[in-house]
């Protein structure tokens, strides 16, 4: 006769047997989902990795730049007003739309000055009346469409232009609803996830003069803008008969454009030369409006003095000449002397 309690022992062994076994399986098969998850997410690094050079690169590479020499690399500043000249132009090239954006120096507002394309404006770079869209068809500075309507534009505002944008888009305009949904698309999270569709259209589509570093900076700072901030303004109300009226348009920019940096800084301008309105209507619209006048000059090169540490007015005078600000005392006692040589029209239009 069998022993009892060998039985109950036995089938207490195989029920532990059984239980070890059933846990060592569980224990297996978590060690094998993990094994599995761990291997997805190496395949998935390394898939990452393998592709970030691509993706950094893309969106590393310098967009389109337009070859010119009046149009250095796009600066953001940060004591003044940064003026980005915006321009539209059809597939066929015909230019359709042209606006200002204006960012204030606190980067809490900015304003789009939409200017229309037909009405004309005095040149004296080529001594006639001329529109915007004839400017950029016939080139009448430098032999190029670009330089012929930055140059205009120049001439038509008497503003310093930091930078510029040029898209090839047919129906791209620069209006209130246009410009207030990129802000909105900005704004939103879900432009993330399209980054890098929109950064490969931007180079097939878009001229800049701007680094990428700094591209980015300018859409954070547009994206931080609250919507009421945003400032529309349309040049239509300086035309009269079909013509710009640089009074009126000089009073717009003033009202809505000024630098209250400059115009806080109070600078004493001294301007010498003879070919001096541009150079005034420009110290007029920046802010400043202290100015002496004279016609002895000698120089035969356009200069920016700058006498004192009023540096702003300087800056951007100077910005607007595309020349460097020079260092010396300067004998009336004004911050800043401004020389306009008898080559100043050859020097600004490249005639």
């Amino acid at each position: 006769m069998k022993n009892p309690t060998r039985r109950i022992y036995d089938h207490q062994s195989n029920h532990s047997s059984s239980y070890w076994n059933r846990a060592n399986a569980k224990q297996k098969s978590q060690r094998l989902i993990k094994l599995f998850i761990a291997v997805v997410i190496l395949f998935a690094l390394g898939n990452l990795l393998v592709r970030l050079p691509g993706w950094v690169g893309n969106l590393n590479q310098p967009f389109g730049n337009i070859q010119t020499n009046i149009a250095v690399e796009g600066k953001v500043n940060g004591k003044y007003r940064t003026n980005i000249l915006l321009i539209s132009v059809s597939e066929r090239n015909s230019l359709q739309d042209v606006a200002l954006a204006s960012l204030s120096s606190s980067r809490e507002s900015v304003t789009f000055l939409r200017i229309p394309r037909s009405p004309k404006m005095y040149s004296s770079g080529v001594d006639q009346d001329m529109s915007l869209s004839a400017a950029y068809f016939s080139k009448p500075y430098r032999d190029s469409e670009f330089d012929s309507l930055y140059l205009s534009v120049k001439e038509l505002l008497a503003l310093p232009i930091d930078g510029y944008f040029v898209f090839v888009e047919n129906d791209l305009k620069f209006d209130e609803n246009g410009i207030r949904s990129i802000h909105g698309k900005i704004n939103s999270f879900r432009v993330l996830p399209k980054l890098f569709g929109y950064k490969s259209w931007l180079n097939e589509n878009m001229k800049t003069n701007y680094a990428v570093g700094s591209l980015w900076s300018l859409a954070w700072d547009f994206r931080k803008i609250n919507d009421d901030k945003l400032y529309f303004v349309n040049l239509d109300e300086t035309v009269d008969s079909k013509q710009f009226s640089l009074s009126d348009i000089d009073s717009l920019l003033r009202e809505n454009l000024v630098d209250t940096g400059i115009s806080n800084e109070q600078a004493v301008i001294e301007i010498v030369g003879e070919n001096i309105t541009l150079v005034i209507r420009v110290i007029n619209n920046i802010g400043g409006s202290t100015l002496n006048f004279s016609n002895n000059t000698e120089e035969s090169k356009t200069k920016v003095i700058l006498g004192s540490d009023k540096n702003k007015a300087a800056q951007r005078i100077a910005g607007f000449l595309n020349i460097e600000v020079e260092k010396e005392e300067i004998e009336s006692g004004a911050d800043i002397k401004v020389v306009v040589s008898s080559q100043f029209e050859v020097d600004f239009y490249g005639q």
